[in-house]
Parts: C-alpha cells; structure tokens; sequence
C-alpha cells in the first residue's frame, strides 16, 4: 500500500470516528433537550392547571367542584390533561389518558416519566398542591410520537450527512495527499538519474525548507559524503596502482634482463635474485598494510588487548629504530619515564610506535636526532615523538595522514609508501585514542598519540 494510500486511509479512519462521535453526542443530546424542553411545557401547563383550580377554591368551591370548573377553560390541544385527589381519585378530564401514574414521592412534589399506553409512549408529568388542607395533583401528559418523528429526521440526516461527508473527505484527502506527495515523486525521478559517473548531481525540490526539503536537503548531505568516500576509494586505487606498479616493474625488468642471456654467473643470478626479492618484500609490506587499512575501514580491526607497560614498549621500539638510524647517523632516544601500565594489543601499539618513529626518521637530515616520550594525564596517557627535521608547513597538517601522501619523496629513504601515518592513526583510534600533529616548525615536528588509561 502506497503512502498516499495509508495516509487517506488513516485520514478517512480518524475522520468517520470523530464523526461517528460528533454524530452521537448531537443525537443523544438533541434528544435530551428535546425531552427537557417538553417537561418544560408540561411542567408550565401543570402551573397553569393547579393556579385555575386554586383560584376556583378561593372562590369557595369544593376540590371536587374546583377541577371540574377549572378544566373547563383549559385548552391543550395534542395533551390529556387530569386532576385527582390525595386518594388517587379522578375529578376532571382523563379522556385518552395514560394508564394510572404514580404519585410522586413526598419528598418532590413534581415528577417527570414515560410512559407507554395503547402501544404508544406518553411522556407524563405530575405535580402535586395543596390549598389549605387540600391536596391534589394534576397530571399533564403528550405522546412522544411528534418528539419521535423529529428524532428519526434527525437520525436519518446523520446517516446520510456522515458517509457524504465521509466520502468527501477522503476524495479531498486523498488529493491533498498525492498535492503533499508530488515532491516525493520528482526526488524519486531525480535520484532515478543519479549513478557513479554522474558526479555533483542533486535532488531539488519546491519548497526546501519543509519536511520534505529537510530530507532532500540529508539526501544531498548524504550524496556529498558518499562522492567523497568515491573519490578516495578511486584515488586510494589509483595511488596503490602507482605504488604497486613499481616494484612489480622493477621485479620484471630485472627478471628479463637476466634471462635475457643463456648464461650468466652465479654472482649475476644472485644480484638479480636480492632485486626480485627486495621488491617482493616491500610488494608485501604494502599489502600488508593495505589489508590494514581495508580492516579499519571495515570496522574489523579486532584488537587482542593484554596488560603491559606502555613505557617497557616504547623503550623496546625505541631500541629496534636505533638500529635502523644508524646508517642516516641519526639518534634515536627514549625520554625516562615511570612504571606506564595500559591494557592494549601490544603487536598493533608496537606497530603504531614503530611507524611513527619510522617517518620521524626518514624526515631527520644526518646528525639529527628523533625523542620518545610517555606522559600521564588525568584520564588519558600521551606517547610524543619529536623530530629535528624541516616541519611539515601548515596547510598540510591534516594531509599527511591519508594514505599514499609523501610531502617531499626526493627527502625521504627508499621504500616508504605513504601509508605508516594513516596506520598509527588506525590503530590509535581502535584503541579509543587519537594521534594528531601536534606541533611543527622548521626546527621539527612533534607527534602527540593519547589512548585512554583502560585501553578503550
């Protein structure tokens, strides 16, 4: 069922039950004040009868003389009008009464009823006076066949009013609703022409600042987020095209030149055999980290955590870059710190602190040096690696964490893919943390990793 088909469903159903509500409470209530308004009347020709017979008693007359004398001059056409006695005796008019009513309670000396008489109902009122030592009561009684008549045309309006306008409104509805829907429809169209080639389209609509231009206007948000995640996806395809292209060349140059010839020396087949390999291990290195990468992005970077010293760690990673500096006569120290306790996955922090110390190195000129650090706050513990190298200017400081960005490679060691920072940041992150750039100028760069003291 379409929307427009709910909604004039919903619209027609809550319309027939305030009219069928409408319709009972005018009916009931017509009725109520139908019925009051003839007591009313009765009640008034009541009055009238037991004032003319009072007034006859004045005149001296006896009860049994007064009613006669009294009904004489009353006129009530359509209405039976009757007097009797304290003891229920008849002393004036009665023809076509109803059967024999009640005397009211002592305590009401007025009393309104229906009764049913010769199989037609009478509404009767009864009212009783006294004159002196003289009661009596006088009873005026109508047929309710005139107050039934107008009931029914009453009745019969509601049943035919209600289902006209019923049906009225849900036309009307059912109108508004496709009137309210048509921007649906042209969004539906526009969106119909949307696909991945056709870039910077968006939704328009009439009235953009209702709830329908409210969703058109998240749509766009969303199409705009979606063209940006594209276009990385297409540039990250791109820069591992370019960056796999090399050593997958270097690897296959190699390999025909040496078999380029029936005969080569051992030594030649062994030169040739540390290229192929070489390039094989940075192909996997950059595998690797794109299987990472693609595992963070896929929110399934699961972690191992484990209790360890995050100042023992950062002294292990500091040793093994050592190591690797020597050659850039670079020094590589690790700033003293107290007993650092983190629960975290050891081999993923190890990897982070290894490629930051790694990219602090490979922007380090000869005879700089690279400082590790930890410190505690409240709450949260900092791990900072400063360089001495030539800063990072300003406008690229978000930059250098997506992937395959290599600010100035002509300064850079052999073998770096650009994606050692998106990495840290990665794994920083699954840990509940951040790694941001926190300073930089032409004298260095610093660093800044904050995690979490429960690890996340």
């Amino acid at each position: 069922m379409t929307i427009r088909a709910r909604l004039t469903l919903w619209y027609t159903a809550v319309l027939l039950a305030v009219l069928v509500l409408f319709g009972t409470w005018v009916y009931v209530g017509e009725s109520r004040l139908r019925i009051a308004n003839l007591d009313l009347e009765l009640a008034r020709a009541a009055r009238t009868m037991s004032a003319a017979v009072a007034a006859e008693m004045e005149e001296g007359s006896a009860l049994a003389e007064a009613a006669p004398e009294a009904y004489k001059d009353f006129a009530a056409a359509g209405r039976v009008v009757s007097i009797r006695d304290a003891a229920g005796a008849w002393l004036a008019g009665g023809e076509g009464r109803p059967p024999d009513v009640s005397p009211p309670p002592a305590a009401r000396p007025e009393m309104a009823s229906t009764l049913r008489s010769q199989g037609e109902d009478w509404r009767v009122y009864v009212r009783r006076d006294r004159h002196g030592d003289v009661t009596y009561e006088v009873i005026v009684a109508e047929p309710l066949a005139r107050t039934y008549a107008e009931q029914a045309i009453l009745r019969r309006t509601l049943l035919v009013g209600i289902p006209l306008a019923l049906g009225l409104a849900a036309g009307g509805g059912w109108w508004i609703a496709r009137r309210a829907l048509h921007p649906v429809g042209l969004m539906v169209t526009q969106a119909g022409r949307i696909t991945g080639r056709a870039s910077g389209f968006r939704l328009q609509v009439p009235h953009p600042h209702d709830e329908l231009g409210v969703l058109a206007r998240a749509f766009n948000d969303l199409l705009d987020r979606m063209e940006g995640v594209l276009r990385g996806q297409r540039q990250f395809m791109a820069d591992a095209s370019h960056e796999l292209r090399t050593p997958v060349s270097i690897a296959q140059t190699t390999a025909e030149v040496t078999l380029a010839r029936e005969s080569r020396s051992e030594r030649e087949y062994r030169d040739a055999l540390e290229v192929v390999a070489g390039q094989a291990a940075r192909l996997a290195r950059i595998v690797h980290d794109m299987m990472i990468l693609a595992r963070a992005d896929a929110g399934g970077l699961t972690l191992e955590p484990a209790d360890l010293y995050l100042d023992e760690l950062v002294c292990a990673c500091v040793g093994e870059a050592a190591l690797l500096a020597r050659d850039r006569r670079v020094e590589v120290r690790a700033r003293p710190a107290p007993e650092t306790p983190l629960r975290g996955d050891e081999r993923l922090l190890r990897q982070m602190l290894m490629n930051l110390l790694d990219n602090a190195i490979r922007h380090t000129p000869p005879g700089g040096q690279v400082d590790a650090a930890v410190h505690t706050a409240p709450g949260q513990i900092e791990i900072s690696v400063v360089d001495t190298g030539g800063g990072v200017p300003a406008a690229e400081h978000d930059r250098i964490f997506e992937r395959f960005v290599r600010l100035d490679p002509s300064r850079q060691r052999p073998g770096g893919a650009g994606l050692g920072l998106p990495i840290a940041r990665c794994i920083a992150e699954a840990h509940g943390g951040t790694l941001r750039l926190a300073e930089s100028t032409p004298a260095g760069s610093r660093f800044l990793v904050s995690l979490p003291r429960d690890g996340g």
